[in-house]
């Protein structure tokens, strides 16, 4: 299941250049955690930016953070995957997730809705962006 959620992801939000190389870590055990480490430094040659909104240090706080997300669709149960360990392929409520990753700065998504919607947290603050995939 992780890995399909990752592909998901993976194919919606990242940029046509850097695709494949992330898909083919994933997709292989011992390579994976190359794509964990490349989630540290997520930037505009990763993320697609037709998908991403930025938070802003106003509204980078895990209520917001979780509202936002909800007035996109998200469901109480997400799937995160992280360059945390103690974080990494764990399903949790959209609000503790949101409380775990906020701040840690280690590379982590929340998929709220694989391919559709997901919140992103970079090493460096602020780097945190919603991801939502609209229909073209």
């Amino acid at each position: 299941m992780s890995s399909d959620i990752e592909r998901r992801f993976v194919e919606a939000f990242v940029t046509a250049p850097k695709r494949q190389r992330l898909l083919d870590f994933f997709a292989s055990p011992k390579a994976r955690w190359k794509a964990l480490l490349e989630l540290q430094h997520f930037n505009g040659d990763i993320i697609d930016a037709r998908w991403a909104e930025p938070v802003t240090r106003a509204e980078s706080t895990p209520e917001s953070i979780s509202q936002r997300l909800r007035q996109k669709g998200a469901p109480d149960d997400c799937y995160i995957f992280s360059n945390a360990p103690s974080l990494d392929r764990r399903s949790m409520l959209l609000a503790d997730a949101i409380q775990a990753v906020h701040g840690v700065g280690c590379g982590t998504v929340i998929s709220c809705i694989p391919g559709a919607l997901a919140f992103f947290e970079g090493e460096l603050f602020p780097d945190e962006h919603i991801l939502h995939r609209t229909k073209t």
